[in-house]
């Protein structure tokens, strides 16, 4: 299967901030431009769809003299997922940390430096943002910081009401056994997402589907209706208005949904609103889900790779028609699920 699509990036700046070094590091402070770097060509190790056009992200490198920063992405903007590596090669450069703002990334050790990955916030304010690397080169503490252009997400409104059919119906949803049921996959639901695990990322990713064409965009603003029933007659309440966590996809019924990359799978049950539901956690609190699913083809505690089989297409929970609903996760922050397909893992 073959085929996918991009979009834009800015150029940004990198200040870098190295403390005095030992000799072969940077022995004053010095400030250095994050330039744009040259992406790798389209990948081949990637299933996605005939219908889909893949081509390169976007890249930004600076070099100091204890390593390589590289950052990746398909955009640097909101809604977005970024792929770092800091690349220290054959010298003693060892790093201890990495931090995104306030925020610690996660690192994993790989023979050629370290990796990581962090979300951009699909309601992020535009601006600077802020990576800065620590750690020691032969034995001697330096700071690496550097200042990225994060550009506003664009995202759509559809005004047009949904009538989810029962449940849209206020009194279906206060039922007490359809609370109780409401109460219990949310506590499930909490407990796979709490999980933390090492990275298990791998360079092969997918298309989560076998044909590509959007019936709702990730993070759209979606108007739903609301009723009640009094002695037969429907009662409108006031409409209301909720963000589209993940990306829905076309899909008839029984067609096979994919994994979008190496993972294992913490939950694969029906829940309330969700239907047939698949939770698998990536590592380091990156976790992909898939609802409404017609049948599931895993188990928790199966490993999956990019392109596995996980499940079929259907219409179950909170559904008006056949669909797969995707989403990609973060330390809780939502990110479009196909820009995971713009980065070049490797292990």
């Amino acid at each position: 299967m073959k085929g996918m699509r991009q979009t834009g990036v800015k150029i940004l700046v990198l200040v870098i901030v190295v403390g005095s070094l030992s000799s072969g590091a940077l022995s004053r402070t010095a400030v250095h431009r994050f330039r744009r770097a040259k992406t790798t060509a389209v990948r081949k190790n990637i299933h996605i769809p005939k219908d889909y056009t893949l081509k390169r992200g976007k890249a930004l490198s600076l070099r100091s003299t204890s390593l390589t920063i590289r950052l990746f992405a398909r955009n640097f903007a909101g809604g977005e997922l970024v792929y770092l590596e800091i690349v220290t090669g054959s010298n003693n450069a060892k790093v201890t940390s990495c931090r995104v703002g306030k925020r610690k990334t996660a690192l994993s050790r790989k023979s050629w430096g370290y990796r990581g990955f962090f979300p951009l916030h699909p309601e992020l304010k535009p601006g600077n943002r802020y990576v800065t690397v620590k750690g020691k080169d032969a034995g001697v503490p330096f700071t690496v910081k550097g200042v990225f252009y994060a550009k506003r997400g664009v995202f759509p409104f559809n005004r047009r009401p949904l009538d989810l059919g029962k449940y849209s119906d206020i009194d279906y949803q206060q039922k007490p056994e359809n609370l109780a049921f409401i109460k219990i996959c949310a506590k499930k639901k909490r407990a796979a997402f709490r999980i933390t695990s090492e990275s298990r990322l791998g360079h092969r990713v997918s298309h989560p589907r076998d044909m590509h064409f959007i019936t709702s965009p990730y993070w759209a603003k979606r108007v739903y209706m609301r009723y009640k029933f009094r002695k037969g007659r429907k009662i409108r309440l006031r409409n209301r208005v909720k963000v589209h966590r993940g990306l829905d996809l076309r899909g008839e019924k029984g067609t096979p949904v994919f994994s979008l990359a190496r993972g294992r799978v913490v939950l694969a049950e029906k829940l309330f609103y969700e239907g047939n539901m698949v939770i698998i956690d990536h590592g380091n609190r990156l976790f992909s889900y898939f609802m409404h699913l017609d049948s599931l083809d895993v188990l928790p505690g199966d490993m999956v790779g990019g392109g596995d089989i996980i499940g079929k297409v259907g219409s179950s929970g909170v559904s008006t028609a056949a669909h797969l609903h995707v989403s990609l996760m973060m330390r809780g922050i939502q990110v479009d699920p196909l820009s995971i397909l713009y980065l070049p893992i490797r292990d």
